[in-house]
This record gives C-alpha cells, structure tokens and sequence, in this order.
C-alpha cells in the first residue's frame, strides 16, 4: 500500500521549475516515523527524489535532515518545486529558510546563588557536575579560563555528541571535561552549487568563535571559576557561570556576515542534534526583529524545534529580545519555552565628568585611567556613533527606567504571560575572544536579553542537577512561582 502512494506521490509531484532559482527551504514533517535515525533520513531522500527525479538530485539539493527531536528537512528548491511538495500528504508545513540575529562578577551573588552559602542551591546541585547546557550560538574561543576543567571528573556516561575538527579547532586539542560538545552549522548559507556563501572571510569554518558571542554567552550560563577577573580595572573579582561545574556543548549557527545572522535552517539542525546527543539544557540569545511571529506562524520554524525539544524533556531558555523599552516588544513568546528579559544589576561604576563650567556629570562608564581633558560631544542615542567621535567625551543621556530589554504584554495573546522572567543583563562580566575591541583580557563585560538568558539558563541546570525527573514545566514552575 504504501509503494502506491508513493507512485502516485512521483506522478503528481515530478521535478518542475528547473531554469527558477533556488532557495533553501524547510519541509517540516512533525514527529519521526522511526526510531533508527537513518531510515528517517533515507525516507527524506525517498521523497525528495519523487520530486526531483533522481537520487543523485535528492542528495546534492538536501541541506539537512531533522531526524532525531522531529522529522523534517531543509532542501534547495524552487518556490515551484516546494509549492508542489507542500501537497504531499506527509508534509505539514514548507516554509522559507529564515534569519535571526543575536540579543546581545556578580550576577549569582546578587542572584543568591552564592558559593559562600553552604545550604544553597548551587552546592546541593554540585554545582550542575551531572549537567550539561547547550549553547546555540556564534562558537567558542576554547582557549578561555571559563573553559578550563580542572577539578572535574569524567564526562557523563549519557553524552552521545562530538567534538568536529575544523579551521584552527582541534577536537583532540580544544574539547575536554567542560567543553565536550562543538559542532558547526552553515548549509544553509551557501548557494546550491556550493562555491561561495555569505560568511566572511574573516570566519573561522569551525565551532571557533569570530564574531564575538557565544563565549561570553556560554560562560555566564556554565563558566569555570576564574578569579582576579575585572572591568578595565572595575569590579574586580571572582568570574563563574550559573552552573560553574556544568559540561558546555557548543552548536555554532550564527556566522559573521553582513548581517550577523543565524539561520532557521541551522537553529533547528543544532536542535535536533542538542536533543540526541543528550543535553539537559538548551540555552538560545537569538530571536526574530520585530513585528513577532506566533508560536504557530509558519515562518516561526524556531518554536517549532523548541517544542520538540520539549516535549523530549529538554527546557528551553530564550533571550526576550533587545527592541524594548515599548511595549509589546518581547520575543520568542511560544508557551513552551522559558524567555527571559534583562534586568540591571545593584552597582554600577561612576566617573566623573567635569564640564567647562565646572558642573559635574556622574558618567556611567567603567574607566579608571588618569584624569585627561577632551572636546565633548552630545549624540541622541547610541545609534548615532560615527568616527566622528574619535578623541572625545561623547555624552548621551538615558531615560532612568530605559534599557534594551523586550517587555510585555504578549504581542499573540495577553492569556500567556512573557516575559517568564527577568535576569541581569546590563553590563555583565563574562568572557569572549581576545580579538574582540576591549576584550584584549579575556574578559568583557556586555549588554542585553543575550546575557540573562545564560543566566537563566545556568540556574535550570542546577534545578535540573537536584531533581532530574522533573518535567520541562515543573523546572519552570520552580523559576517563575519563587522569589528565592
């Protein structure tokens, strides 16, 4: 019976649209028919090829098979040719490969996740040792103290995922007992003839982090202790992710290009290994620029791949998006997942600014150098820097309550809450590359829902470390019902 289906699949569908370009689109199939990961793929093969008309077609046109949280691929096809696989009867949804861009010492403390406290979470937890979080992000830079794992025992027996060599990244050299996972996404962003992208020449094709990111993403979720650590001289102290003894598996999806972006195509790939590879935590600061998709638009791919991830046992945290302060402004608003905004922190560094006419400005900006005289400069926003401010005070005022931050209510409907929760995310201390301006030390601090996402993210894994068998909404329940 199903051969017949299949014939009459091949004569309704044969390949068409050949002399129209390609674009890779996503061809989304719900829940897997099999449990052997391998025939999930060779039935994506099977289909496309009635499509296309040959198995060698099939292959070169497919981009990613999705056969693991759920089942589904991302293909190179014609708006003619994705139009006419739409009407499979397997097919539920075909969409267009999308764009998203990242949301970008003392947050646990201030958190009271402290380690001083001996009755505390993070001790009952061991810290997160059993955990493991993974980031989908710009990469790593391995090298970074954040990623040192002395003093941590074996890998857990339950990881099934891999380090993958690549361009100034060696597994055997760059993965160990906290860094266990890296891999690398990027399909989607070359043409179908394979002979140039979008990424830039200055990228790493590896899981090494050029576009700075994902380091300081993963380490505030799961950083290893690093003491001495300041900003240029400020705010000196001990630097720790949420989850200090947490393994960190790194799925590198978004790539420096034009416009930074990351990939739905990508996105949902890193997902769906994340979840056969065995992570207990999926942490994700990328979103969607406004106006909001639902959770069930079919351009929202990326809730379709947290829902199953979900549904897996697997919680996963979303940065809320940097387009606040207004209203309606909060991202990744699917029910399932747990998104997170940005709050402050309860200090900041004030230098003094004194003006021509001897009044003294309380500027906020973390500089500790000898005093020195320059032009000043006043500028709207932030948005408005150019060169032309290069030798100069360059002043620009707040609004007290602004910051980037998406806020609430749901843009969908005011029946589901979002954001869930707030972290600190203003002026967070964590690590990055050395080849990022300012972060010749290794250490920078940064702003955003990009920041107290990883926040949170490390506070699960901990949860997760002292009840393992409880469900995705039960550790969410735990986060959002408690202010201790």
């Amino acid at each position: 019976m199903s051969v017949v289906v299949v014939l009459k699949v091949k004569l309704s569908i044969a390949e068409g649209g050949a002399c129209e370009e390609t674009k890779v689109h996503i061809v989304y199939l719900g829940e897997p028919e099999h449990n052997d990961p391998e025939l999930v793929t060779a039935s994506h093969l099977d289909m496309l090829e009635s499509l296309l008309g040959s198995k060698k077609d099939a292959s070169e046109s497919m981009v990613h098979s999705y056969r693991h949280a759920f089942s589904g691929f991302a293909v190179h096809l014609t708006d003619s040719q994705a139009e006419k696989i739409a009407e499979h009867p397997d097919v539920l949804e075909v969409m267009p490969n999308h764009l998203y861009e990242l949301q970008t010492t003392r947050t646990f403390d201030y958190l009271g996740v402290s380690q001083s406290n001996p009755k505390g979470l993070l001790h009952d937890a061991k810290m997160g040792e059993d955990t493991i979080i993974g980031v989908l992000d710009s990469g790593v830079w391995p090298e970074s103290e954040s990623f040192s794992d002395r003093g941590l025992g074996p890998i857990p027996a339950k990881w099934k995922g891999k380090c993958v060599d690549g361009q100034e990244f060696d597994s055997k050299k760059h993965c160990n007992k906290k860094l266990i996972g890296a891999r690398y996404y990027m399909g989607s962003l070359f043409p179908k003839n394979r002979k140039d992208s979008k990424i830039s020449k200055m990228e790493y094709m590896s899981v090494r982090e050029s576009l700075p990111h994902g380091t300081h993403v993963a380490s505030i979720a799961g950083g290893a202790f690093v003491p001495n650590v300041s900003n240029h001289g400020l705010g000196g102290g001990m630097v720790r992710g949420g989850a200090p003894k947490a393994r960190i598996a790194m799925y590198k999806v978004c790539w420096r290009s034009l416009d930074d972006s990351c990939a739905s195509a990508e996105v949902l790939k890193a997902m769906d290994d994340a979840v056969a590879d065995g992570v207990d935590v999926i942490s994700i600061s990328i979103g969607r620029p406004i106006p909001i998709l639902t959770e069930i638009n079919q351009n929202n791919m990326f809730s379709y791949g947290a829902f199953h991830a979900v549904s897996k046992g697997i919680p996963v945290i979303c940065a809320g998006g940097n387009y606040g302060p207004g209203d309606f402004t909060v991202q990744n608003i699917a029910p399932w997942i747990i998104t997170v905004a940005a709050t402050s922190l309860d200090r900041w560094f004030p230098t003094p600014l004194t003006l021509g006419n001897n009044v003294t400005l309380m500027g906020r900006v973390p500089f500790k150098g000898l005093e020195f005289q320059a032009d000043l400069m006043y500028i709207k926003n932030i948005d408005m820097v150019t060169s032309a401010i290069d030798g100069k005070v360059t002043l620009v005022f707040l609004q007290k309550d602004e910051d980037p931050s998406g806020r609430g209510p749901n843009s969908v409907t005011p029946y589901v809450l979002k954001p869930d929760i707030a972290a600190p995310g203003m002026g967070i201390l964590a690590a990055t590359t050395p080849l990022q301006e300012g972060g010749k030390s290794g250490f920078i601090s940064q702003t955003g829902t990009s920041m107290a996402a990883p926040a949170v993210s490390g506070l699960v894994a901990l949860l997760r470390a002292v009840h393992p068998d409880w469900s995705p909404a039960a550790l969410k329940s735990a986060l959002v019902t408690t202010g201790n």
